[in-house]
């Protein structure tokens, strides 16, 4: 068992950590935060990376790849879709790996509805449809800012995409 993994126990909680733990803790998430090589929203924020490692330790997940799995919108964390389905899929909570029902109508998707089965019953996400895609522009690009300066744009990958965005 490497250091990490001894210092965040999966399932532990923060709050139940002695004061030792909770300040090696805090003192990797401050050298971690300093590093180019985890992403730029957590580069200089120790706080949000203490908050990632804790993440990841309650997940069960190695703190990396929950790291690079993991963003903020609006002051509240996300994660991407790939973590999601992998905390789905390895936790061994379903009868089935997670699926997509997927509808298309003129060779193009309209919608696609996330399920999969627990003791024999349907367990499914809303549906994704393309009314809702453009509702929430999520197929609109977003500029990019630095310093109150555009510096160029990010280009919706559900415009070049689809097929991968939808599920």
């Amino acid at each position: 068992m490497d250091e990490m993994t001894a210092l965040i126990k999966p399932g532990e909680n923060v709050l139940e950590m002695n004061r030792d733990r909770f300040q090696q803790l805090r003192e990797i998430a401050a050298y971690l935060a300093k590093s180019d090589l985890i992403p730029k929203h957590f580069q200089g924020k120790e706080a949000n990376v203490f908050i990632a490692l804790q993440f990841a330790a309650r997940a069960g997940l190695d703190p990396f790849m929950s790291m690079q799995n993991l963003y903020v919108v609006h002051g509240r964390p996300g994660m991407e879709a790939k973590l999601a389905i992998t905390l789905v899929n390895g936790r061994g909570n379903y009868d089935q790996e997670l699926d997509f029902d997927i509808v298309r109508e003129k060779g193009q998707i309209v919608s696609c509805t996330a399920f999969t089965t627990k003791k024999r019953r349907r367990v499914e996400g809303p549906p994704i449809t393309a009314e809702m895609v453009k509702a929430e522009k999520w197929d609109q690009d977003k500029p990019i800012y630095r310093d109150g300066k555009q510096v160029g744009t990010q280009i919706s990958k559900w415009n070049t995409m689809p097929e991968v965005m939808y599920c």
